[in-house]
């Protein structure tokens, strides 16, 4: 059995890549890679499984990268994209032209959810998208270090936003709450010790416009926001609609005291 492995995991290799390029590229039985001429490897890893697509376009590179594919997910790079950042998908992730994935960044596609992102975005962060979910970028954003977008149902951003350090957009609850001790303490149990979600949580969508600026350390779940917005250094927007043309912040009050 460990001799039909290896001999499966030798007939996967895509020995072409390896050197001078320092690139492994496995594809499985099965699975599709198409990658144009002028595409470009070095240091990646690059895995495709069973009934999984990989298809990258002219003029990108791939530096350091892992890209990782599940059974039957797919995933397209447009042309002229710069990609050093881990991508674990399962379902489908569709990325357009002239985008920059630093090394930063994760994206993570659980089984039949997606990810569509448009082009000349400038991405640090990291990208959940799981239980069927569906998270777009639009074109022109730039989402800095430590930022980190859950999406369980809808998360949309638009054109030409600005989104800073350590923002946290989620549409999620994150996890199941349970009205019941009992249920909880069951739940804990039978998953222990990796704690898997496999119950979907409580969602409502957001929905982010054009030429917003998010400052740094923003909360932002459930909501929708309009266009040419600013949002303060940690403001948290919980279930709220707010329109174009706003600065937002929270509201703070001081207590003075003479000592």
């Amino acid at each position: 059995m460990n001799i039909k492995r290896i001999i499966s995991a030798l007939t996967s290799i895509k020995w072409k890549y390896l050197f001078p390029h320092f690139s492994l590229v496995l594809c499985k039985k099965g699975g599709k890679l198409e990658l144009e001429k002028s595409v470009k490897l070095f240091g990646s890893r690059i895995v495709i499984n069973e009934d999984a697509c990989l298809c990258i376009c002219k003029g990108t590179s791939l530096k350091g990268c892992l890209i990782q594919l599940g059974k039957k997910a797919s995933m397209v790079v447009g042309s002229d994209c710069r990609l050093s950042n881990r991508n674990i998908v399962s379902g489908n992730f569709y990325l357009g032209q002239n985008n920059y994935l630093m090394k930063e960044s994760l994206v993570l596609i659980e089984n039949e959810s997606s990810l569509k992102i448009g082009n000349n975005n400038r991405l640090f962060c990291t990208v959940w998208v799981r239980f069927r979910g569906g998270a777009i970028i639009g074109n022109y954003n730039t989402i800095n270090q430590q930022a980190e977008i859950r999406c369980d149902e809808l998360v949309s951003i638009g054109d030409y936003n600005q989104i800073s350090m350590s923002n946290r957009i989620w549409d999620t609850n994150t996890h199941q709450i349970f009205d019941n001790v009992e249920e909880y303490k069951e739940h804990i149990k039978t998953h222990f010790p990796n704690f898997n979600e496999d119950i979907k949580p409580k969602t409502e969508p957001v929905i982010i416009g054009n030429c917003n600026w998010f400052g740094e350390s923003v909360f932002l779940k459930s909501s929708k926001i309009g266009n040419h917005n600013i949002v303060g250094f940690r403001t948290s927007i919980i279930n709220k609609v707010i329109d174009d043309d706003n600065v937002i912040t929270n509201c703070l009050n001081y207590r003075i005291k003479k000592y």
